[in-house]
This record gives structure tokens, sequence and C-alpha cells, in this order.
């Protein structure tokens, strides 16, 4: 569709669209909302420039006991708020994600914070989501060293194969587990887990082991879909009638698996 004369960015204050800016981590103690796939952000009925430096949110009063908090930009800059959000009904601003009945709070995103109060984004914590270009996140840990389940009882593998992460409503999500373990003997059973229960995991496929001792290169997958929006955490977890299972681990790099260590991926495919 020809848009008509002018730069890319004098076209995009014509015809903004409401896809403009991304929120960011910056560092453990500030967030950023900043220009992505143009600069204009729908408030209250109106198109707004985002700076070329972005707005910022600092983590000064924020707690960690909170689950998540959401981000709105307020007219003037952004904050975080626990209230919730919904699409605005306002005829001047129908259809625009908004901190709910008020037009003056335009989401943009969302954060949990660490236990320690800063903010983070790594590869085993995906704690700000943006609500604008959420293209999703993916989430890696390789196990250290070997970790042993020597338990009948259905039991965390180890907290160093935990990943956490926020989501949003109605999310995709894939877990993956892959590698080298080690079977010494008996039944030996192993799947994942979310949010410390392994039956909330609907479509959990539990991975059966062979009986007798032996070693096997091992993968399992398992997809939800997201309805609980805001902070949840992934691991991994096993069980064995008798002996001792071993997930391998060591310094041998990610991309050796399976033939190297334990991997255990989370991967979130954006906000529907």
């Amino acid at each position: 569709m020809f848009l008509g004369p002018g730069s890319r960015a004098q076209r995009q204050r014509l015809y903004p669209g409401t896809g403009c800016g991304r929120l960011v981590f910056t560092s453990s103690t500030l967030l950023t909302y900043q220009p992505y796939n143009g600069d204009q952000i729908q408030w209250n009925g109106k198109w707004v420039t985002i700076p070329a430096s972005g707005w910022g949110l600092t983590n000064v009063g924020l707690l960690s006991s909170i689950d998540h908090f959401y981000v709105y930009y307020n007219g003037n800059t952004i904050e975080a708020s626990t209230a919730a959000h919904s699409a605005s009904v306002n005829p001047d601003n129908i259809g625009v994600e908004i901190r709910t009945g008020d037009d003056s709070r335009s989401l943009v995103g969302m954060f949990t914070m660490t236990t320690s109060t800063g903010f983070a984004d790594n590869p085993f914590s995906r704690f700000t989501r943006t609500w604008f270009n959420d293209h999703g996140v993916q989430l890696t840990v390789g196990a250290s060293a070997t970790f042993s389940v020597t338990t009948a009882a259905m039991s965390e593998v180890s907290a160093a194969l935990e990943l956490q992460v926020v989501t949003w409503n109605g999310e995709l999500i894939s877990d993956e587990q892959l590698g080298l373990v080690v079977l010494s003997s008996g039944l030996n059973m192993w799947g994942a887990s979310r949010d410390g229960s392994f039956i909330a995991f609907d479509t959990v496929v539990q991975q059966t082991a062979p009986t007798g001792a032996g070693s096997t290169s091992m993968y399992n997958s398992n997809i939800i879909t997201e309805t609980s929006e805001g902070f949840h955490n992934f691991t991994v977890i096993a069980r064995t009638s008798a002996g001792t299972l071993n997930f391998v681990g060591g310094v041998a790099p990610v991309s050796s698996t399976p033939n190297g260590r334990f991997l255990h991926r989370v991967t979130t495919y954006g906000r529907p």
C-alpha cells in the first residue's frame, strides 16, 4: 500500500500504528522503554513521540515479594503498578491496552524483581517483558556437575537447573530437557515441573528409561499454553525405584549436548 511521499520517519508520524517501542532491561537498577519499529505510542487518544533516549524506570521502592509488576506510560514517563490491564473501550482510545478503567495509563510491559530487588534479564532469569514487539524469550542452563536422584518420589534434580520467567496470559511455552542420563538399575522416570507442581503441568510427558545399568541420550519436550500471567519457575524432576539416576554434567559446552552435559531449555513464543 502506498503511504505517500516523505521519509520513513515522516510516514510513521502520519500513519504510526500502535506497535512502536519496547521495554528493555538496561541494568539491575533501570528498565527503559525505547523506540523500536518507530517512535510513536498511543496514549489517551493521542499519539506521543518516544524520545531517542527512551523513558526510564528505576527499582527504587519496588518489592521483590510482589509476583510481578506492570509498566504503564502515564503521559510523561513510565511507572510500575500492580493494577491489572485490559483493552480500552473509550471511542478515542479503542482497543489500546491500558490500566483497567484508566485511559491515562497505557501498558508497555511487565517485570518481576530478583530477591535483591533488582531487575534482571539473562539466560536463566527472563524477568523483563515488553508488551509491544514481543518476540518471546529463550532460557537455557547446562548442568555444571553431575546431579543424582535416588528417591522413589518425584523430586527436583537440582535447583541449578531451574529457569524462571514472566509470561503473558495465553503465551505458548516449550520446556525441553535433553542430554546424557546414566541409569544404574530400577525403573527411572523424569520430566518437567512448572511452579513446583508436577501434576499442574497438564501436558507433561514422563520419559521412562529402560531398566538395567547403562547410559542413554534422552530428550523430553512439553508444550503448554500459559493461562496465569506473571512469574513462573520451571525445573527438572525425576525419580527411581532403585539405584541411582545420574544427569551428567561438567564443563562441556552446551553445543555438545546430548554427548556432553545435560541441558534444560525453556522457550516462550511471545504474547498472543
